[in-house]
């Protein structure tokens, strides 16, 4: 009796198939990079500011909590952010984990002209951004600039206008944010 097609073929023979050289070896995306230390003195050029002292703004809670602070493009921010457990979205978060500690808000962007939008942050925080049509989907997120204060960068294409920017499963109340046009 012979043996099945599929125990017949050796691994030479799998190696060299077109799918196994499709599909990585070692995937890992949220693996974090080892750094020896931390230093901003690599960030691209769009992220000068970074390094720059930022606006303190407290990050709204919803609901019926006073005017939303407005955040724009090009200057970085110190949020402070609220304990999650207290902070009343427009939209559920798409993000479902909790970390120990999480704090949450919101703030308004207001954004000039059309393009594609980086939202960079200094902690593992889940960004949610919505329009007035609802929300908008990311096109590109990650950790652009290793060994940084900059964690995490997500790419929205945006047209001019306001947006509502929700903050959520930050493992603490400290969290810097800065936003600007891709290149």
């Amino acid at each position: 009796m012979k043996p099945p097609l599929f125990q017949s073929l050796t691994l030479a023979a799998l190696l060299a198939s077109p799918l196994a050289a499709q599909a990585p070896i070692h995937a890992a995306p949220h693996a974090e990079p080892v750094c020896a230390e931390i230093s901003d003195s690599n960030l691209p050029a769009e992220f000068a500011a970074w390094a720059t002292s930022a606006q303190q703004i407290q990050a709204s809670a919803g609901g019926a909590t006073p005017a939303m602070p407005v955040i724009s493009p090009g200057t970085p921010v110190q949020l402070q952010l609220q304990p999650a457990a207290k902070v009343r979205f427009t939209a559920a978060p798409t993000q479902k984990r909790t970390p120990e500690n999480a704090h949450a808000g919101l703030v308004k962007l207001r954004i000039p002209a059309a393009g594609t939008w980086r939202i960079a942050a200094s902690g593992p925080v889940w960004i949610d951004l919505l329009s007035q049509a609802g929300p908008v989907a990311s096109t590109h997120h990650g950790r652009m600039a290793p060994c940084t204060s900059l964690r995490k960068v997500v790419e929205f294409p945006l047209s001019a206008g306001d947006y509502l920017l929700q903050l959520s499963g930050n493992p603490g109340p400290a969290l810097r944010l800065m936003v600007v046009a891709k290149p």
